[in-house]
């Protein structure tokens, strides 16, 4: 499972990286990982700003026993671009020992101006997923 995970977190940030020109870039940023309540970070490339996120992980409930919910890192994004602006967001989750125990991505065009809601969600967290303590959240803006 762990050789899934670098798998799928390679193949996605090779996506990310050769889908842009070499001048567009990648930021990142590496914290603790709050699973709890909505936190505030800053995180600015090329006019792309990411203000907070929260991890939200559904909770099984009887009516939702056999359905596959999937845990998602909710960021709030905002562009201070004139243009319209293709970004890409990577997410990656590690464990205390540093072991990356799952991933996330998508890509989006952003208006000029635009504030809003970015969903990536966890589609293969392995089992110590629970334990994640640390977040690394990457930028990409595409030309």
């Amino acid at each position: 499972m762990r050789a899934v995970l670098r798998t799928l977190m390679v193949a996605s940030l090779a996506a990310i990286l050769s889908a842009a020109p070499s001048e567009a870039g990648l930021k990142s940023f590496k914290g603790p990982l709050v699973q709890d309540r909505a936190a505030t970070i800053a995180i600015e490339h090329v006019g792309v700003k990411i203000t907070g996120y929260q991890f939200l992980r559904p909770l099984r409930s009887v009516e939702k026993l056999f359905k596959s919910d999937s845990p998602v890192i909710r960021l709030s994004v905002q562009s201070g671009n004139a243009e319209p602006q293709d970004v890409s967001f990577a997410v990656a989750l590690y464990d205390d020992s540093g072991n990356l125990v799952g991933v996330a991505s998508e890509s989006l065009k952003l208006k000029p101006g635009e504030a809003q809601e970015v969903d990536l969600t966890f589609s293969d967290l392995n089992r110590y997923a629970k334990h994640a303590t640390t977040m690394q959240v990457s930028v990409e803006t595409h030309l």
